[in-house]
């Protein structure tokens, strides 16, 4: 499906983004500056704000008319959020931050005393109201330093309330990377698999990249404004990433990396995650150790502002007259608790803990603190949390018999102690004398004392603790699953959840005091007041008074406006989000998400939704909210995003809803639903934008034409052949027409269109025609296969990703194996399911990677592979290996043919894999002596008897049994022990028994043994029979029979069969072995030892082993 972009012309809305950007997020000054943050808190009868720097700093801080003017030595990078806001309220407002970041200008609200104060880690300012006296006015000298608006607790910036008289050009100086205070955090998860360092960057809302790499460096640029956690990133790093750094300037986001020795980059797209490779080993040589990440700032933009005329002046359409709203009855509001604010800073407070044990194992630890606490238990895991900063010293607890393995645990706004409960012990808590008991004892509950009371409303989107003196709530991180933690500490120790809570924004575990409260979602607002704990909010965008009834979501129509009026529109609209109340302001900001979108600025009105969701979590999971929201993702081609969106159950009753939920389920090509949805969902409203209407109806056409309705696929693309409708969509439109015609048999009259399409200005209509083509121009021989592959490969890199991509995949895969080129054909594949895996093919996929795998090696395919590139595609694509008997057969076949070529080792090495991963029983011993057979021919007779003894298994078959102890003594004989041999076939009186008896016997030079072996082989004189095979066997009778220097022995032999060797070959041997002992001292005795070794009979065991195996049938041995 090809990508469709609304394009706008008009100079207005280039403006508007720009402008947009620098009223939402405001900017900053480069420069290095010290690691900073800032907090504040009210109080009764003043306000204190503090800087923290880490290091004493140094700063001024003085009142100049209405002008608080904070001057620092070193330049501050802290943000000044809405939360900071909120503890100078009443006192400050609007602030600034210079260009050179060394001075923060604020409103000043009333009068006020300063009393300033430096600590070891910050600067410290008091503002003491001064009852009585009038509020300061602005004067004339006031200093007007060069500042950047701070992002203010609302999204967007009022306007100013009086317009220039004339119209100035205003040219923006080159700004830095702004600090986006709001940009959404970036999870990013690091790993060692094995062989590369993976990097996964999960985005939220999914972003574009683009990555690049140069002198060591790799750096990955987003396109969106994001935060890194850098110093949990470095934690985790693998030792060959050097260093780590990123950098943002408010519209993109570039994370920068060091590169190990030779590495090679692998990235992709999976979803919103973004998957970075550095295939370098993860544990060895590191690049870099400094690497710094930058961006250009954003480019200056002259902004041209026009007077506004007085409101009498306004030549325009009046509008529409509507009702009054029907008069609220709302009640008057309680009196309202103040909100406990972050602690003070304090210095930390070292304490020693305590510990003792009895003698039935019970544990007592003392905490000398009065500090608020809350424990949870978590399997044999105790977390206990202070409302104070604590440095402990554990070491009397980590001297327990017992082992509690006491650890502390990073926290803030206080501390977390971690202990370990030994096996049948179980943790209570108790108070006495300003200090905190823990009990490990054998007996007890594990629960609290009494339940804290935990309510909500019905929708679950605010929830209240009922808890007294409660401590702010202490932040800490899951240290298993780094997930959020926010302990609330008590005063007292028995109370506690009592019953695991679980809501739509958070989880309650049950807790043996206080509270643990684990969000959901990073928006989560936690509010503690004096007698409760509130989170979350309980708000609802159809419930917000003025507004009754239902919120309309896809209202468009009120927002067709002329192009010239874009500016003061919007103008407007973000004026009414500041001057409205809070209870209204997420109504004004949803008029202003609303209009974004008629406008086609869907960047603009997505922002502007989260901002919604994010400022009263309530409204996060509103219809209206989710309606609009999904919307806006499609038309950014997000279908995966906007799926859940759409698909709330209370949007089911909605027409214009399911229309966009078809469209977000052709986005991501589940054709059958998208098609039904279209169908239920009925036209597309001619009040729509026309961008919007050519991207609904591009995809109702295509959807159509997948599910083989080309009636209704024509229509749809009908609707785009008006002159007003964009250009690169009514091309689109054509190739979907192409698509039909060659589907209803009508070839003659689409290929045309796909020739015309071919050479269309759009790269991306030409990518996604091309595939199409082809099949084409390979029917009509006007290309052959390989040409076919050439076209195809090119494309997929000119327009990679998505189902384009892995249909290519899939087709040049079945290209490849047609030519018999099954190493491409399998990396293709491969891609395909790496690349892929979402996909409802990835299954078939990988069955016909191993179908083609195995064919290699057991099928019409295998003798067409040379041996030596079946072993390469082996080692490359061993995975593929199936399960069970035919994935042994497989191996085994390659084994097979190893050998034919005499590369034993190799074969040793498939074998011993199949013995140790693969297979048990009979079959494993089976294998295990051909293990044998092959480690023997290739000399390592020690390791043969490793093999039969690894492959040992009980109740083999009396044969394999048998067969399995004569190589294990061959192989001791080969190894120079051949008692071992000997002691190996005790018992086997068969005849190659007998054979390799003897043989043993003449390796230990036991000649005596030998002969009376050979004796019984040779079978009794009686017999008048002389074979080959028995008239060896005489020979070496005799041979046998000489060297062990018994006369007699010789005598009866020559006796009993010198009349049938006189006949044989071997005569004159005979003779001379069994002749007078004058002539057999003449004999080299050396000599008729290895004469002895040397005949046929005793060599023909390994003899037919070895000719099995040049035959491939390694497998026949047994």
């Amino acid at each position: 499906m090809v990508s469709f972009f609304p394009r706008r012309a008009h100079r207005a809305l280039l403006l508007s983004s720009v402008a947009a950007a620098v009223l939402v997020l405001g900017t900053a000054a480069p420069a290095p500056v010290w690691a900073a943050s800032a907090r504040s808190a009210l109080h009764d009868g003043y306000s204190r704000l503090v800087f923290d720097f880490g290091v004493a700093p140094k700063f001024t801080a003085s009142v100049d008319g209405n002008q608080l003017i904070v001057r620092f030595e070193a330049p501050f990078d802290g943000a000044l959020s809405p939360a900071v806001m909120r503890g100078v309220d009443g006192y400050l407002s609007n602030p600034q931050v210079s260009a050179d970041q060394r001075s923060v200008t604020f409103t000043l609200l009333k009068a006020v005393q300063l009393k300033t104060s430096t600590t070891e880690r910050a600067a410290v300012i008091d503002m003491v109201e001064q009852k009585g006296q009038p509020a300061p006015v602005a004067t004339a000298t006031a200093p007007q330093p060069a500042a950047a608006p701070v992002a203010a607790p609302t999204a967007l910036t009022p306007a100013p309330e009086k317009p220039a008289p004339t119209p100035v050009a205003q040219a923006a100086a080159p700004q830095a990377a702004p600090v986006v205070s709001d940009a959404p955090r970036i999870k990013v998860n690091v790993g060692d698999n094995g062989t590369f360092t993976r990097f996964v960057f999960d985005w939220p809302a999914g972003t574009n990249y683009r990555v690049t790499s140069a002198d060591g460096v790799a750096r990955i640029t987003f396109d969106k404004a994001g935060q890194f956690d850098l110093a949990d990133i470095r934690r985790r790093a693998t030792k060959s990433i050097g260093a780590v750094d990123a950098a943002t300037n408010g519209s993109a986001t570039e994370f920068a990396l060091s590169l190990p020795p030779n590495a090679k980059l692998v990235d992709r797209k999976i979803g919103t995650r973004i998957l970075l490779d550095v295939q370098a080993p993860p544990n060895g040589p590191a690049g870099a150790s400094k690497v710094t990440a930058s961006l250009p700032a954003a480019a200056p933009v002259q902004v041209v502002q026009t007077p506004q005329p007085q409101p009498q002046a306004v030549a325009a359409a009046p509008a529409p007259q509507t009702p009054p709203p029907a008069p609220v009855n709302v009640p008057p509001k309680a009196p309202v608790e103040p909100l406990i604010a972050p602690p003070a800073m304090t210095p930390v407070q070292p304490i020693t803990l305590t510990a003792v044990q009895a003698v039935d194992k019970s544990v007592t630890i003392r905490v000398p603190t009065a500090a608020p606490a809350a424990a949870y238990l978590r399997d044999d895991q105790l977390y206990l949390a202070f409302g104070a900063p604590l440095a402990a010293d554990l070491t009397a607890v980590a001297r327990l018999r017992s082992r509690v393995e006491p650890a502390q645990l990073q926290a803030a706004h206080g501390s977390l102690i971690r202990l370990t409960v030994p096996a049948g012990l179980i943790p209570a808590l108790s108070r006495e004398e300003g200090a905190l008991v823990v009990l490990l004892r054998p007996k007890g509950s594990g629960r609290p004392d009494s339940a804290v009371t935990v309510t909500s409303d019905a929708e679950g989107g605010l929830v209240t603790l009922g808890v007294a003196q409660a401590s702010y709530p202490i932040s800490a991180t899951d240290p298993d699953t780094g997930a959020i933690w926010r302990f609330i500490a008590l005063p007292q120790t028995t109370r506690g959840i009592d019953t695991p809570r679980d809501f739509a924004q958070v989880s309650l575990p049950r807790t043996l005091a206080g509270a643990l409260i684990v969000p959901k979602a990073d928006t989560v607002d936690i509010r503690v007041t004096p007698s409760a704990v509130s989170i979350g909010a309980s708000l609802s965008l159809s419930q917000i008074p003025g507004r009754p009834g239902s919120v309309k979501a896809y209202d468009f129509a009120k927002w067709k406006i002329a192009d010239d009026a874009f500016l003061e529109t919007r103008q407007r609209l973000m004026t009414a989000v500041t001057d409205t109340d809070d209870l209204r302001r997420p109504s004004a900001r949803f008029d202003l998400a609303q209009f974004f979108v008629a406008q086609g600025q869907y960047a603009d009105a997505l922002g502007v939704l989260e901002h919604i969701a994010r400022m009263t979590p309530a409204l996060a999971t509103d219809p209206a909210l989710l309606a609009l929201r999904g919307a806006v993702r499609v038309m950014r081609e997000e279908g995966t995003q906007a799926l859940p969106d759409l698909s709330d159950k209370r949007l089911d009753s909605d027409p214009e809803a399911l229309l966009w939920r078809a469209a977000a389920s052709a986005q991501i090509e589940s054709w059958q639903a998208a098609d039904d949805l279209f169908r239920r969902a009925g036209g597309i409203p001619e009040t729509y934008p026309m961008p919007m209407r050519a991207k609904l109806a591009l995809l109702a056409a295509e959807a159509a034409e997948k599910v083989g309705d080309a009636r209704r696929a024509l229509a749809y693309t009908d609707l785009l052949a008006r002159p007003d409708a964009p250009m690169d969509a009514r091309g689109e439109a054509d190739f979907i027409r192409a698509k039909v015609m060659l589907k209803t048999d009508r070839r003659s009259t689409a290929l045309p269109i796909l020739d015309r399409l071919l050479t269309s200005d759009d790269r991306r209509i030409r990518a996604h025609v091309e595939p199409v083509w082809v099949e084409e121009a390979l029917k009509d021989g006007r290309i052959d296969r390989l040409e076919a592959i050439d076209r195809l490969e090119k494309t997929r890199y000119a327009w990679p990703g998505g189902s384009q991509e892995y249909i290519m995949l899939k087709r040049l895969a079945d290209l490849y194996a047609q030519g018999a080129q099954m190493s491409e054909a399998l990396r293709t594949l491969r891609e395909a399911v790496t690349h892929f895996p979402q996909w409802a093919e990835a299954d078939k996929l990988r069955d016909k990677m191993t179908d083609i795998f195995v064919g290699l090696y057991d099928g019409e395919t295998a003798g067409k592979v040379p041996p030596l590139a079946a072993l390469a595609l082996y080692d490359d694509y061993r995975d593929l290996t199936p399960p069970g008997p035919r994935g042994d057969a497989m191996i085994q076949r390659l084994a097979d043919r190893l050998v034919q070529i005499d590369l034993l080792d190799r074969a040793a090495d498939l074998l011993t894999y199949q013995i140790d991963q693969r297979l048990s029983g009979v079959e494993k011993a089976k294998v295990g002596a051909r293990l044998a057979v092959v480690l023997l021919l290739d000399r390592r007779p020690q390791d043969a008897v490793a093999a039969i003894d690894r492959s040992d298994a009980p109740n083999l078959p009396a044969d394999l049994q048998q067969e399995r102890r004569r190589l294990k003594a061959r192989a001791f004989m080969d190894a120079g022990q051949a008692d071992r041999g000997l002691s190996a076939i005790e018992g086997d009186v068969s005849r190659e028994g007998e054979l390799l008896r003897a043989q043993l016997f003449s390796r230990s030079q036991n000649w005596s043994e030998a002969a009376a072996t050979l004796t019984r082989l040779a079978g009794s004189p009686s017999d008048r029979t002389m074979t080959p095979e028995r008239e060896g066997l005489v020979v070496n009778l005799a041979i046998a029979t000489a060297l062990a220097g018994e006369p007699g022995m010789v005598a009866r032999l020559r006796a009993d069969f010198q009349p049938l060797m006189a006949q044989t070959p071997s005569a004159s041997a005979f003779e001379l072995l069994t002749g007078t002992t004058r002539q057999t001292a003449t004999i080299d005795q050396t000599a008729l030892a290895q004469r002895f070794t040397e005949l046929d009979i005793f060599q023909r065991a390994m003899a037919d082993y070895r000719q099995k195996m040049q035959q491939g049938r390694l497998s026949a041995i047994n």
